[in-house]
């Protein structure tokens, strides 16, 4: 019986053996087909789905523009590679424009802009009334016609100096051969020009307060939470919720923003991607998949 029990031993310790490897595999197989989606889906419920996420719905707005900075006149595909093969890019902002003279301000302008306020002005118009049985002008009125004047020539003066203290970039930028159109060429085929830095559409005191903000920010977010919030994006997918028209990035690419020092009395700063591998828009690919079951959008990202 020892002996039986003996025999019987090893020819059952392979077969538990490998009954046991072979269960195993079946259950870390079916383990792992329900873990995958699990983990999923624990990670989507992370991701913040409503419209105040700038991953769904980034504003382009003049009030937020310190913390995003647009480039035109610039290969997206060649910039893309320069950056993920390494290469930094400065930021480059639009020449300076020429300082110019206070043009005075027109005759034509002051006599109708003159004419409009002896009307509109009450006090004006009291001391008139009251001089019109007077010989000649008043001293009251003369008193008034020269504030009228001088507050007329203020007025006209200020508002030159606001027109030319505000340029049109746009079109500054078209006299010095720069397209401002945010509008970029993508080339999927054939030869992208090199890029060399990234173009912007702003003035080099704007462009250096802006990039300093981003800097600071992201800084500030890796040294308290250790997350870079810092993405170069390219392309964007422009949806509808409710009737209002939302813009959402589709492949960002993450950077960082670095100041190289001053030159010229002016900071300046480059970019630089911290991994080379972009990636897609993770939250836009999942909202999409949420109201796709409404048969409003397709689940397939346009990427």
């Amino acid at each position: 019986m020892e002996g039986k029990r003996r025999k019987a031993a090893p020819t059952g310790e392979p077969g538990a053996q490998a009954g046991a490897k072979k269960g195993g595999r079946k259950g870390g197989q079916g383990q792992a087909s329900h873990l995958i989606p699990t983990l999923e889906g624990l990670r989507n419920k992370l991701l913040d789905l409503t419209t105040r996420n700038n991953l769904l719905n980034l504003s382009l707005n003049d009030k937020r523009t310190r913390r995003l900075i647009r480039f035109v006149h610039s290969d997206l595909q060649g910039t893309l590679n320069a950056l993920c093969s390494g290469s930094a890019l400065p930021l480059i902002a639009l020449p300076d424009p020429p300082e110019k003279e206070l043009q005075e301000v027109n005759d034509d302008e002051f006599e109708a802009a003159l004419a409009k306020a002896r009307v509109e002005d009450p006090l004006y118009q009291q001391i008139l009334n009251d001089s019109a049985e007077d010989k000649g002008i008043s001293p009251a009125l003369a008193s008034a016609e020269d504030r009228l004047r001088s507050q007329v020539r203020e007025e006209l003066e200020s508002l030159s100096k606001k027109k030319r203290g505000s340029p049109n970039l746009a079109r500054w930028a078209e006299e010095n051969g720069i397209s401002p159109s945010y509008e970029l060429p993508c080339k999927s085929g054939g030869r992208s020009r090199k890029s060399t830095g990234i173009q912007t559409l702003l003035l080099g005191a704007r462009l250096e307060r802006v990039a300093e903000a981003i800097r600071k920010q992201a800084v500030s977010s890796i040294e308290e939470t250790g997350n870079n919030i810092l993405y170069l994006t390219f392309g964007g997918l422009t949806w509808n919720v409710k009737d209002k028209e939302l813009f959402a990035p589709l492949i960002l690419l993450p950077v960082e923003v670095s100041n190289t020092g001053a030159r010229g009395g002016a900071r300046n700063y480059i970019l630089r991607a911290v991994d080379d591998i972009p990636i897609e828009n993770v939250t836009l690919r999942e909202r999409l998949k949420g109201t796709s079951k409404n048969n409003q959008y397709s689940e397939t990202l346009p990427v």
